[in-house]
């Protein structure tokens, strides 16, 4: 087979993530592995039997979705090959009021995915401890992937999965063929402290374009000590990745206040930043 262009590299597309996400370790080691897999199922080509089966895990606010999306973009945008398809959707979106429909809903999933990339979000939810009715059409629901799976025409397509780690090893029980088709699983290890702070730093220098003329030896002590006091007091439910997203984007909305909707005048101050911290 030819080289793979310098832009198809997995060195380059590490790289390019690292960019844009430069605290996420396991994210990065997570994403090298991940298009290994990639570049050995393309290499199987029409020797492949199934769908390229991944799975993400992670606990809340470990940047799982943004994780599958950049990684659908990315490839499926990828230089000198046409762009592929990019469907997301959750679990609970295929569920149906009545046998069957789950089992459509699914099809159609795939068909519109087809030769490129399905991204299956909260797959976690489909097994639920108390719910017989739910129950059903979730194993109608992992009885379908695993057709669909295995059908020729959907071989090349990448099927990705992403949930929590106890209940997702529930949700993939439900059929063995699910077990045996998502057998690579690759876990999102949740942000520490001083790992939100930078991420925060970034998106209000990328995303905004300011931090109020204050750099990163300053603000990354307020930061961190923020996210310190929101970890605590918010236990399991503290959002992670989207609590650093939640702080600019706050910031960013009292700048636009300030500015009375004039995007002339838009510029993120110190103060800005300061009223979220002190709320």
């Amino acid at each position: 087979m030819p080289a793979a262009p310098p832009s198809d590299q997995i060195s380059k597309i590490v790289d390019e993530y690292r960019l844009e996400y430069p605290n996420s370790d396991s994210a990065i080691a997570s994403l090298r592995n991940i298009l290994a897999d990639i570049k050995l199922h393309e290499r199987a080509g029409p020797g492949a039997t199934s769908a390229l089966g991944l799975c993400l895990l992670g606990g809340p606010g470990s940047g799982k979705s943004t994780f599958a999306r950049w990684l659908m973009r990315r490839m499926a945008e990828r230089p000198g090959m046409s762009p592929a398809a990019t469907i997301e959707c959750s679990a609970q979106s295929l569920q149906g009021s009545h046998l069957g429909e789950a089992q459509q809903n699914v099809q159609r999933v795939f068909e519109r995915a087809r030769g490129g990339w399905l991204f299956i979000d909260e797959f976690h939810a489909l097994h639920s401890q108390g719910d017989g009715r739910q129950n059903l059409f979730s194993v109608e629901i992992a009885k379908e992937v695993v057709a669909q799976m295995t059908n020729p025409q959907n071989v090349g397509t990448k099927v990705l999965l992403a949930g929590y780690p106890a209940p997702m090893s529930d949700a993939l029980a439900m059929d063995p063929g699910l077990t045996s088709r998502f057998n690579q699983k690759f876990t999102l290890d949740a942000p520490g402290d001083e790992a939100l702070a930078r991420t925060a730093y970034m998106i209000l220098q990328r995303r905004h374009g300011s931090t109020g003329d204050v750099g990163y030896e300053t603000l990354g002590r307020m930061f961190t000590d923020y996210f310190s006091r929101r970890r605590e007091r918010e236990a399991y439910a503290f959002a992670g990745y989207r609590a650093a997203d939640e702080l600019a984007q706050s910031a960013a909305r009292n700048a636009m206040l300030r500015a009375d909707g004039d995007d002339r005048s838009f510029k993120i101050e110190i103060d800005d930043i300061l009223a979220v911290l002190r709320a």
